[in-house]
């Protein structure tokens, strides 16, 4: 038998043509994404405990456009660790950060001890990605079992 090939719509599932397998993709999407922000919340911990806060200085500000209708924004500053000037180039920061900084403002950034190179900018709320990331992987997964078990139950 062939293989069936499988299209989503608001068509199909108006018409029923979506069959209980059809949801069933949503689970292990679910799943990675919760890993992914388990992940990402276990760096921030250790970035927390282990990571010392630091003011740094603006010395540039890059809003690099990526296609037609996004941008990747950047800075790039300067902190002192150990009696030692340091230097991080392109560290990702939020469109809200570009906007409210100018070169020269004095900022707060994280720094590995270890390893000066590993460093970021301390935004209060870091774990709140984490939080809706997981709280959409648990629907993924809910809406999975849940159209899975719906349209078992369907007729067509």
């Amino acid at each position: 038998m062939p293989p069936r090939l499988v299209h989503f719509g608001a068509a199909d599932m108006a018409s029923g043509n979506m069959t209980a397998r059809d949801f069933l993709w949503l689970v292990p999407a679910g799943i990675a994404l919760i890993v992914l922000m388990s992940w990402r919340a276990a760096d921030e911990a250790r970035i927390a405990r282990d990571g010392l806060r630091l003011q740094a200085r603006i010395e540039a500000l890059h809003a690099d456009m990526i296609g037609t209708d996004s941008a990747h924004f950047s800075a790039d500053y300067s902190f002192d660790l150990a009696g030692q000037t340091h230097h991080a180039r392109g560290v990702t920061i939020g469109a809200n950060n570009h906007d409210d900084w100018s070169v020269g403002d004095t900022i707060e950034v994280w720094v590995m001890p270890d390893a000066p190179s590993r460093t970021g900018v301390v935004n209060r709320s870091n774990m709140a990605p984490v939080r809706v990331g997981r709280l959409l992987g648990g629907l993924l997964i809910a809406g999975g079992l849940i159209g899975f078990a719906w349209r078992r139950r369907s007729p067509g």
